[in-house]
């Protein structure tokens, strides 16, 4: 992002020179999501310009574990929300009491869980980030904790809780998609169906037109005969004519 300065600035450059412009950049941040004790409290970078110089960039460091809930939810960090798991991984892979197994099923249900929808329900995420979310927190607990023999009846509680509630909506989709599906092949079947109805139809009328041509065939078969008989009358009616006036004539010199 790029932002101009006027000459009243000129106190937060580096250079004797007026800047044209200056570079904002966030500050960066090094998340660890192990232990606070394994994580240093900053990193210090050595940024090379060339020409122009070089100087030292201190990088601080965000220990997730170290930071509360609340925290996380005041800092929009909503998609760190699934790593609240770590903080019972050291605890749970030496010591799976009934008491830490306790303690682990009350940060699902409350750290995690009860988090997520209380920012959907507040309009932090969407219903698809929560899904998003949901899934995530079950895919590390499946890689950290179900593989323990004392998580068994654990397991079976977490994937009621995460995989259900995602299932069930995905199985509402898919049936949703199913019935679409069934009314689509439906109206292609009514659509087949009329289609063939209309192609009887149309032979049906080519029949038809077959057999109007054919009588229409007759008729002037019909009207032809006719005619020809009618002229064959005519003829016969000259003749007949032509036989009275040469008995007429006969009869006068007689």
């Amino acid at each position: 992002m790029t932002s101009h300065k006027n000459a009243n600035a000129s106190n937060n450059c580096t250079t004797e020179q007026e800047p044209d412009c200056e570079l904002l950049f966030p500050e960066p941040k090094v998340i660890y999501l192990c232990p606070s004790g394994k994580a240093p409290a900053q990193y210090t970078m050595k940024l090379n310009f060339g020409t122009q110089g070089s100087f030292l960039y201190k990088v601080s460091t965000f220990k997730l574990l170290d930071i509360s809930l609340d925290e996380l939810n005041q800092r929009k960090m909503i998609i760190l929300i699934p790593f609240q798991l770590l903080k019972l991984k050291d605890l749970l892979s030496k010591d799976r009491s009934e008491e830490n197994l306790l303690a682990l099923q009350n940060l699902i249900q409350h750290d995690i869980l009860e988090s997520i929808e209380s920012n959907l329900t507040l309009g932090n995420i969407t219903p698809d980030d929560a899904r998003r979310l949901k899934r995530l927190t079950h895919k590390l607990y499946t890689h950290i904790y179900s593989h323990y023999e004392e998580m068994e009846a654990l397991n079976e509680l977490t994937d009621e809780s995460l995989i259900l509630d995602i299932d069930i909506i995905d199985n509402q989709h898919a049936a949703e998609l199913a019935l679409k599906d069934s009314i689509i092949s439906e109206q292609g079947n009514m659509l087949s169906n009329k289609d063939s109805i209309i192609s009887e139809q149309g032979n049906m009328l080519s029949e038809k037109d077959n057999i109007i041509s054919e009588q229409g065939n007759m008729l002037s078969e019909k009207d032809r005969i006719i005619s020809e008989k009618d002229d064959t009358i005519s003829e016969k009616d000259a003749e007949i004519v032509a036989l009275k006036e040469k008995l007429a004539f006969y009869q006068n010199k007689v």
